[in-house]
């Protein structure tokens, strides 16, 4: 991440939860993982893609999930 000037890991609990976590270098430690998606608020899938080459500013990630179909777009923008 660019943003954060750390390495960034995107990882799903199978149609359950989405996260990222954050390193200082490639094979951590990783931080304490930062939910972003849920399959509480109707968002569970699994398959995570990060597609920063998307994001327009820096403060913004860009991922990609699914289902058993079409993909699923997210924007997350970061505001620490």
């Amino acid at each position: 991440s660019s943003y954060f000037q750390k390495y960034m890991l995107m990882c799903t609990l199978y149609y359950s939860y989405s996260f990222f976590y954050l390193a200082g270098k490639p094979w951590g430690p990783w931080s304490t993982g930062y939910k972003i998606l849920s399959s509480e608020s109707g968002w569970g899938g699994y398959g995570i893609s990060a597609h920063p080459g998307w994001s327009t500013q820096p403060n913004e990630l860009y991922f990609s999930q699914g289902p058993n179909g079409p993909l699923n777009v997210f924007r997350l923008t970061f505001e620490y």
